[in-house]
C-alpha cells in the first residue's frame, strides 16, 4: 500500500496526514510489522514527511480463536477499551493488525466515532480490483483465493462473506491441515507467536 497513493480515500486532511491509531498486540510482532510497513510504504524524503501513529499494544488481549471456537473469555471489552485509548490520545482512525479480532469490529464501532478500516474486506476489494479486467464490476469468473488464517478467522467467514461479494471463490485447507500446518505455525511451540519464523 502506497500511503500517500492513498491519502485521497481518507489519510490525508487539509494537506496534512491524519493520525493512525493501530490497537496491537494481538501478537506484538504483528504490530511491529504494521508500523515497519507504514514506514516502508511512506515516500519520505525527512522525518517530518511520515505519517503521525499512536500504538497501542496490548498483549493482554484473550485469544480471539479460543473465545469464537471455545466461548472462552471474550476479547470485546479490552478491544473497545484499547479503542477508546486510541481516540482518547488523537487518532483519526484505528488499524488492528489481527485478522481474527475483525469479528468483533461491528460491536467496536458502535463505541467509539473513529472508523475501524475493516483488513479483511479492503483485501478482499483489492484481490478483486486487481483479478477484474477493465470496465468489469466484478471479475466474469470466480477467482480462486486461498485463505491462510486461524481457525477462529475461519470459523468467522470473515474473508469468504466478502471474497463471495467481490466474485472470489474461497480455497481453505481441509481440517487436518488446519490444525497441523496452519494453527501449529501459529500457535505451535515453534509456532509464530513463540517468536519462530523460519524452520
Amino acid at each position: 500500500m502506497n500511503f500517500a497513493g492513498d491519502a485521497p480515500n481518507g489519510f490525508m486532511e487539509d494537506n496534512k496526514f491524519r493520525t493512525i491509531g493501530i490497537l496491537g498486540g494481538m501478537g506484538p510482532e504483528a504490530t511491529l510489522s504494521l508500523f515497519a510497513q507504514i514506514i516502508k510504504a511512506t515516500p519520505a524524503k525527512k522525518d517530518q514527511d511520515h505519517i503521525p501513529v499512536i500504538i497501542f499494544n496490548n498483549p493482554s488481549i484473550p485469544d480471539r480463536t479460543r473465545h469464537i471456537v471455545y466461548n472462552e473469555e471474550s476479547p470485546l471489552p479490552y478491544l473497545v477499551a484499547g479503542a477508546h485509548k486510541l481516540e482518547q490520545s488523537g487518532a483519526d482512525m484505528i488499524l488492528i493488525p489481527c485478522n481474527t479480532a475483525h469479528f468483533y469490529v461491528s460491536e467496536m464501532e458502535k463505541s467509539v466515532g473513529i472508523p475501524i478500516l475493516n483488513m479483511p474486506r479492503l483485501t478482499c476489494d483489492h484481490i478483486a480490483q486487481i483479478a477484474k479486467l477493465p470496465g468489469e464490476s466484478l471479475p466474469k469468473k470466480r477467482i480462486p483465493v486461498g485463505i491462510l488464517a486461524t481457525t477462529g478467522t475461519i470459523h468467522t467467514g470473515l474473508y469468504q462473506g466478502f471474497m463471495d461479494k467481490n466474485g472470489l471463490c474461497p480455497l481453505l485447507p481441509t481440517e487436518e491441515e488446519q490444525e497441523s500446518l496452519v494453527m501449529e505455525a501459529v500457535y505451535g511451540k515453534e509456532g509464530v507467536k513463540a517468536g519462530y519464523h523460519q524452520k
